[in-house]
């Protein structure tokens, strides 16, 4: 088959009309007013120039200044033989000019919310997964020291501190963190864990507690969270970017400073749903562990959403008791109270040990 372009001979700017025509080895010209054929081997045919106009420049060898210029869409054949011997950049201006802006918009658009989707759901959660397990415990209890200089708690020694560590110390759970808690006397409904044994408590979550089991129930979520490890992963997932070449070479060293670096600026982790329910399932069965009554932590957190959804004036008190910052700390929903209910257990309640954190508690109340 015949196809037609121009031909320059390198000696004068003006083309020559030729027919062209193909074979496995060799591009074939005749121009046609000479009645002269010329024969350039495909092996060294080159690609000299791509333009919007969607023509094709080729030029033959290195030694010579000839050029035959044709449409891409006229000589489909060839243009594709060539393109498959060019450049990758080549071969990618050809395909992207044969869509339009907003195509390629798209295109680019999808491949980046793409490898973003990747990046969160698999790769950045595997890197913190990985990066956990170089952490050794003295530099998860350095990294809580350094978060918790971000928090206005009150002196060890003040009264509401040692009543909360001495109510912690009853309830008999175990730990291989040294476990302080912190007490913040300001209205905000909060309380949350830190790496290494850190638990800060907000006097607003106090004021709204009805009994010592509701207490006891959240130190045993809180303590959960971390045995559990559960703000050092949330912390190793925010700092993966930084992290992935120590990941990769095992640098324990390496990892354990970009945690300490890190630490200084980080405030409080927001536990994702998976880790507030594993908190609950191991609270829980510490509550059972010591013989104390497991539906106090079930019943704080009806508490809560009931004080969350009040319609009187609900907004602007929520805002000022700080319902909405637990809340947020601490994603709740009725499924969680449901599986709190389901896993509701008979159990003799140790009444000495009950009694003994009564008195703490009316202490921490009055």
């Amino acid at each position: 088959m015949l196809y037609t372009g121009n031909y320059f001979d390198g000696k004068s700017s003006v083309p020559r009309p030729v027919s062209l025509s193909i074979t496995e080895d060799n591009l074939t010209l005749y121009i046609e007013e000479e009645g002269k054929l010329i024969n350039w081997s495909l092996i060294n045919c080159n690609i000299k120039s791509l333009n919007s106009s969607e023509k094709i420049i080729v030029s033959h060898g290195k030694k010579t200044n000839e050029t035959l210029e044709f449409k891409e869409t006229e000589f489909p054949e060839i243009a594709e033989r060539l393109l498959n011997r060019e450049s990758l950049l080549s071969q990618s201006y050809q395909i992207l000019k044969r869509y339009n802006a907003f195509q390629i918009f798209a295109v680019g658009l999808t491949i980046i919310i793409g490898s973003i989707y990747i990046y969160t759901q698999y790769l950045s959660p595997w890197i913190g997964t990985q990066a956990i397990k170089l952490i050794p415990q003295n530099v998860e209890v350095k990294i809580g020291d350094a978060i918790i200089k971000n928090f206005d708690i009150e002196d060890a020694n003040s009264d509401m501190t040692r009543y909360l560590n001495e109510f912690m110390t009853a309830c008999g759970y175990q730990s291989d963190y040294p476990i302080h808690i912190n007490y913040i006397d300001d209205e905000v409904v909060n309380a949350f864990a830190l790496p290494g044994g850190h638990i800060i408590v907000h006097q607003g979550l106090i004021d709204i507690m009805d009994c010592s089991d509701q207490l006891a129930g959240l130190l045993g979520h809180e303590l959960a969270h971390i045995n559990q490890r559960h703000s050092m992963k949330t912390l190793a997932q925010s700092l993966s970017s930084y992290m992935v070449f120590s990941v990769l070479t095992g640098d324990v060293a390496g990892a354990s400073s970009i945690f300490l670096d890190q630490a200084s600026q980080m405030n409080q982790l927001a536990n994702s749903r998976s880790h507030e329910k594993e908190a609950d399932i191991v609270g829980h069965q510490y509550m059972i562990n010591n013989k104390l009554d497991p539906v106090g932590l079930r019943d704080l957190l009806v508490k809560l959403q009931q004080e969350n959804s009040m319609t009187f004036d609900s907004v602007e008190y929520n805002l000022d008791r700080g319902i909405l910052e637990f809340m947020r700390t601490h994603p709740s929903s009725e499924k969680r109270i449901e599986f709190l209910d389901k896993q509701a257990t008979q159990i003799a309640v140790d009444q000495e040990l009950n009694n003994k954190l009564d008195a703490i508690w009316q202490k921490l109340k009055s």
